[in-house]
């Protein structure tokens, strides 16, 4: 009998709990024991629950970038350098005047209405200016090398004053931010509206958005052309290694594939609430040179338990998608 009292009232206090958080996550959270990580954690989490509420049901909450590669898109070192650096230049004409309202479809067969933007202002979100140099594979002008002087010198084995060493010269290449073919710029020659797909805290949604042909890329870069307006936004993206779109679980230990091609000493965290988890790493940049070519490496981490329906994100505020 005194052990069926101890049971009740354990299940007395564990409903009572239930009902004080409602499963909304008040509880306290586990950190990781970093303390940048667990700030940055605690803001995905406020906006996911923010974005769950009927306001952020009823909208749009996109849960990755506004610009979309197409599917295969391939690189050579300069391109792939251009298309970061947001390094564009348009040979067509852009209209400036915004077609009428688009529509979002949602996976539930949902639409929503939305203001768009013109195809001018679609391009200024992507274009970030020009390449530090003037044509491709070249190196701007303030730091092109000297013309040889075949004066002697004042002093043997010295340079002339005002005559650079070369070591110099590279170093100022370096601070501007502009090396011998590492220079170009990515040319658009046509746009059209169209849709793309996007993931969204409502499932992968077809979004309206402006399809530029971009000469050196096979396929169109895709801009969502949803007016900023109505769009409801994550936290802004940490300067992370963030999880991809994936996550394997065994009970308490989840496994999740992070891209290291520049990182180093990789060191998976979580960040554990009542009603989700929060999963990143923590990293040490590779150095000044790092391999171009995106790498995934698995990690795992455990959590304090097993982990149940709680939804997994990544640091971008993305859910992770379960593959068992």
């Amino acid at each position: 009998m005194r052990r069926w009292f101890a049971a009740a009232a354990v299940l007395l206090a564990f409903l009572g709990g239930c009902a004080q958080d409602g499963g909304s996550g008040d509880a306290p959270p586990s950190g990781s024991g970093d303390a940048d990580f667990d700030r940055r954690a605690a803001e995905v989490a406020a906006a996911w629950r923010a974005s769950q509420t009927a306001a952020g049901r009823d909208g749009f909450v996109p849960l990755e970038d506004l610009t979309v590669l197409p599917e295969g898109a391939r690189f050579s070192n300069e391109t792939k350098l251009a298309y970061g650096n947001g390094w564009f230049r348009s040979a067509t004409r852009l209209s400036t005047k915004a077609p009428s309202a688009g529509s979002i479809r949602f996976p539930d067969g949902k639409t929503l209405s939305v203001p768009l933007i013109s195809a001018a202002e679609a391009y200024r979100a992507i274009d970030k200016g020009d390449p530090p140099c003037t044509s491709k594979g070249g190196i701007p002008p303030a730091v092109q090398l000297p013309q040889p002087d075949t004066r002697p010198s004042i002093k043997d084995g010295q340079p002339k004053s005002g005559q650079a060493k070369p070591d110099q010269l590279k170093n100022d290449q370096l601070k501007r931010g502009a090396m011998p073919g590492q220079c170009a710029a990515l040319t658009v020659t046509g746009v059209e509206l169209g849709t793309v797909r996007l993931r969204t805290n409502r499932g992968e949604a077809t979004v309206p958005a402006w399809l530029f042909t971009v000469d050196e890329i096979a396929g169109p870069v895709a801009r969502v052309a949803v007016a900023p307006s109505a769009i409801k936004s994550m936290p802004a993206r940490a300067p992370a290694v963030p999880a991809q779109d994936s996550v394997t679980v065994d009970g308490a230990r989840l496994t999740y594939s992070v891209m290291t091609g520049c990182a180093k000493d990789v060191t998976p965290l979580a960040y554990e609430a009542e009603d989700l988890v929060v999963v990143g790493v923590k990293s040490t940049p590779a150095g000044q040179v790092c391999d171009l070519v995106a790498k995934f490496e698995p990690v795992t981490v455990t959590l304090t338990r097993p982990l149940g329906d709680r939804v997994v994100l990544n640091e971008d505020g993305q859910p992770l998608r379960r593959t068992n």
